[in-house]
């Protein structure tokens, strides 16, 4: 198993939306504003998960054809309007980034979100100061999960060290998450988000660790610190 017994990670990554921050509301809106233009029925909330696993233009490429580049600024000018607007944590997710910052674990954030507009919710959150690296990506030549260029450009701007790599957690909720530590050579983490995840999907994809939200994950990592030799 590519675990470290009773030690804490030497570093973790995180997704963003839907594993720290609960976006599907304003995705699902910004979304659904695009199907009511091209006159298309509305996608629900589990589409619309399933949607965020995909590259942004990749994505809308793939459901609007020629029309992407129309669809991309309907979705981006509500998110751009929206998306500072009442945010709203996952169940314990504040919890599990303070504690993981008084244990000394480096953290940061890899998503598929545009890096602007993700380090603007970061800062509106008073989180900034948390993270090592916040990248979307247009940060890396627009290479998106499940690529891995995105965690091995996090893990060189935390200056992790090559042999303790495969102990970096990559924590996320959706399978493209799971897919993109395994190509980066780290441990996949799943953290379920019970409103939408198919966790028979995601059993298939062998998650080295699966936690039921934010709150169960900490609870783990305590543990696990308790237990370290003293």
């Amino acid at each position: 198993m590519n675990t470290q017994p009773h030690v804490l990670p030497p570093a973790i990554v995180f997704d963003w939306d839907n594993t720290l921050i609960d976006t599907l509301p304003l995705i699902a809106d910004a979304n659904n504003r695009i199907r009511a233009h091209f006159g298309l029925p509305d996608w629900t909330i589990e589409e619309v998960h399933n949607s965020t696993q995909q590259v942004g233009r990749e994505g809308l490429r793939q459901h609007y054809g020629e029309r992407w580049q129309e669809a991309e600024k309907i979705f981006y000018d509500y998110i751009g309007a929206n998306h500072l607007n009442g945010l709203t944590l996952m169940p314990g997710a504040e919890d599990l980034i303070l504690w993981l910052k008084g244990a000394g674990v480096p953290l940061a954030i890899l998503s598929n979100k545009r890096g602007g507009l993700l380090r603007a919710e970061v800062e509106q959150l008073g989180w900034s100061g948390h993270f090592g690296a916040i990248l979307g990506p247009d940060d890396i030549d627009n290479i998106g999960k499940p690529r891995p260029e995105g965690m091995w450009a996090i893990m060189d701007r935390l200056a992790t060290q090559h042999d303790v790599r495969a102990h970096v957690w990559y924590a996320g909720d959706t399978g493209n998450d799971l897919k993109t530590a395994r190509a980066a050579g780290a441990v996949p983490v799943f953290i379920e988000n019970t409103k939408v995840s198919h966790v028979e999907n995601i059993v298939e994809l062998q998650p080295v660790f699966h936690f039921r939200g934010c709150i169960d994950c900490l609870d783990y990592l305590k543990r696990l610190s308790d237990s370290a030799p003293k």
